[in-house]
């Protein structure tokens, strides 16, 4: 009988043959893909992350340089003024305000001034302004106060925030002597503070990673 059957005919092949496939991948080709794909994925995610965090850490600096700037431009353009309403203050609103000094408050972390908005209308708008720094929350504050002449007291708002992480609040005051400027301490009396010509700013905020930056504004008093 010549044909063999189809049992004889039948031959073994290797162990390996029966996991490959010449259209396909291999189970060791399949976990060196998926392996090399992990590693790329995690630089991938870990790069993303980062530049992800340098982003945010950066529009946080940001923010918090605008908050500190905003304040120390708005306390500049205020402290300018101080004084140019003598004129008004001491002619017109003498009898109300005699007691008022331009400055009033002339300490390291604390400052209070009038000054007078819409010198032309009838009744000028006299503000009693106060900056200070808050040590419980590290803020930078503004208190205003503005004059009713029916009561004849300055009726206060309530402290609002101009400015967080705020980690130094520096008030410096100078007087002009002989064409050179005078270093004032902290003032307490009228007769120093009269003589206030100039005020030096200095404000230092913080991040929450221990970045610092530092804001200093010289302010000339315009009629001194």
């Amino acid at each position: 009988m010549r044909s063999r059957s189809k049992f004889c005919q039948y031959r073994p092949t290797h162990f390996g043959d029966q996991f490959h496939n010449s259209k396909g991948l291999t189970l060791i080709e399949l976990i060196v893909s998926l392996s090399i794909f992990m590693v790329i994925s995690g630089i991938l995610f870990s790069t993303i992350f980062s530049v992800q965090g340098s982003y945010i850490k950066g529009v946080k600096r940001a923010e918090m340089q605008q908050h500190a700037r905003r304040a120390v431009d708005r306390m500049s353009r205020e402290l300018r003024i101080v004084g140019s309403g003598n004129k008004v203050l001491h002619d017109t609103l003498i009898e109300v305000l005699e007691d008022e000094l331009p400055i009033s408050i002339a300490e390291t972390d604390t400052i209070r001034f009038i000054f007078v908005e819409d010198w032309d209308s009838i009744v000028p708008t006299v503000k009693r302004v106060t900056y200070y720094r808050s040590p419980n929350d590290s803020t930078l504050r503004r208190i205003e106060g503005i004059y009713n002449f029916g009561t004849g007291n300055f009726v206060n708002d309530l402290p609002v925030i101009l400015a967080r992480d705020i980690s130094e609040l520096q008030f410096r005051y100078f007087a002009l002597a002989n064409g050179e400027e005078e270093y004032f301490p902290p003032i307490f009396d009228a007769d120093s503070l009269n003589k206030i010509q100039k005020v030096e700013v200095r404000v230092e905020s913080f991040s929450k990673k221990g970045e610092k930056m530092e804001l200093t504004n010289d302010i000339r008093l315009r009629s001194r």
